[in-house]
């Protein structure tokens, strides 16, 4: 494995949280837990193995507010909660960025945790699908993945679930 590969690995837990405000005094953890529990998606703190922010490059004015980074204990929780806030966009048929959940925030993005070379090339991938007029374009396990149409959807992540679940077992 090249080393690129390794950071991204060790990442494979982890979810980025962009979009909540922080607080004086604030309690991260009841941040997750509560924004966890609005997706119907409950936490123990025995699946939370560290939380914390981290400054971006775009956020040195107090205007940004730094990311969450939140490791689990387990990649299937982290897997669950990032499944919750997708499905709880598709539920609202939601078609702007992100998701608000009341008491938190009005705008939150929950992705997986992408190394610096990782973003890069996603934003890459985000461009190319929009001048070729693709609908979606997504991550999953840290595979760039694009769709044209929306009937090719459920297709596309019916077999890319098979093959997680299939390269997983």
């Amino acid at each position: 494995m090249r080393i690129r590969d390794l950071e991204q690995y060790s990442r494979s837990n982890n979810l980025e949280i962009q979009g909540v405000p922080e607080p004086p005094n604030e309690n991260i953890i009841n941040v997750i837990n509560s924004g966890a529990a609005f997706l119907k998606c409950p936490l123990s703190v025995n699946y939370i193995d560290a939380v914390h922010r981290v400054p971006t490059l775009t956020n040195r004015s107090n205007e940004v507010h730094k990311n969450i980074i939140v490791r689990f204990t387990s990649r299937r929780k982290r897997d669950e909660l990032l499944c919750a806030a997708r499905q709880y966009r598709r539920d609202l048929k939601h078609t702007g960025p992100g998701i608000a959940i009341p008491g938190i925030s009005s705008l939150i993005f929950i992705n997986e945790h992408l190394t610096k070379e990782n973003k890069n090339l996603f934003k890459k991938a985000r461009n190319a699908a929009k001048e070729k007029n693709y609908k979606y374009v997504w991550i999953i396990h840290s595979i760039n993945v694009a769709c044209q149409y929306h009937q090719l959807l459920n297709y596309v992540l019916h077999y890319i679930i098979k093959l997680v679940v299939h390269f997983r077992d």
